[in-house]
């Protein structure tokens, strides 16, 4: 993004301080990084926010509901929030499968038991909200939302201001 928009500033929120050493590597001096979570942290006003594979670990919809409410606060008129995660779908025998699928790409870096354990150790942590019911908080935060891609359980969303 910052490649695209010379003249955009980054910033960063992330509780794991190794993330933050890499996002300050990366993005160099255009990035302003805090350490803390997205869900407490002060959002500054912006023109976009991203969250990437970040947003199953708000443990409660009731939570992920608030932080949408405070991002939809944050974003400047015409604002957008970015967001790419794990959404599955609601049906039990889809669900299997796109948890299945994802099995099977993660056995193409790790070995069959390594790749169930990230997904069990993950199970304990993670929580994913089926795609309607993400669509359906945003829209209750006053988002437009789109669906602007989806392959198996996972999807990038536009939620407009």
């Amino acid at each position: 993004c910052l490649t695209v928009a010379r003249r955009a500033q980054a910033i960063g929120i992330d509780a794991d301080s190794e993330i933050l050493r890499v996002a300050a590597r990366r993005l160099g001096a255009r990035a302003t990084l805090h350490a803390g979570s997205f869900t407490t942290t002060p959002l500054p006003a912006s023109d976009v926010t991203v969250a990437s594979f970040s947003l199953h670990h708000v443990r409660t919809r009731s939570a992920k509901l608030r932080l949408y409410r405070r991002t939809h606060a944050a974003l400047r008129r015409r604002g957008t929030f970015l967001i790419v995660d794990c959404q599955p779908a609601v049906d039990r025998g889809v669900r299997r499968q796109q948890f299945d699928d994802w099995l099977e790409h993660l056995r193409r870096a790790y070995s069959p038991a390594a790749a169930r354990g990230l997904l069990r150790a993950w199970s304990h942590e993670d929580v994913y909200v089926p795609l309607d019911a993400e669509v359906g908080l945003l829209r209750d935060a006053r988002y437009r939302v789109e669906v602007l891609w989806r392959r198996g359980a996972f999807a990038v969303l536009r939620a407009a201001k």
